[in-house]
């Protein structure tokens, strides 16, 4: 027996830490869905909320948060 085969370290199982998913690109079709999608949201609330109400300033501040949430987190 040789003294090298007991001395040398035995190979130790390899630390596997957590891998991050690899972020795939949204496709070029789903972009174009979602943007349809709050435009014509967009649109509608332009449309039908009147000028002056104190619901329209509301409803546009939570659309705009909900369109950059969902580029950000779809999209990018």
């Amino acid at each position: 027996m040789s003294s090298e085969s007991s001395t040398s370290p035995q190979p130790s199982a390899k630390i596997q830490g957590k891998a991050s998913p690899k972020k795939r690109k949204m496709s070029q079709e789903r972009v174009m869905v979602m943007f349809t999608l709050f435009f014509t949201l967009g649109i509608l609330l332009l449309v039908f909320v009147p000028e002056g109400h104190s619901a329209r300033d509301i409803s546009l501040g939570i659309y705009s948060i909900v369109v950059f949430w969902a580029m950000f987190r779809f999209c990018m």
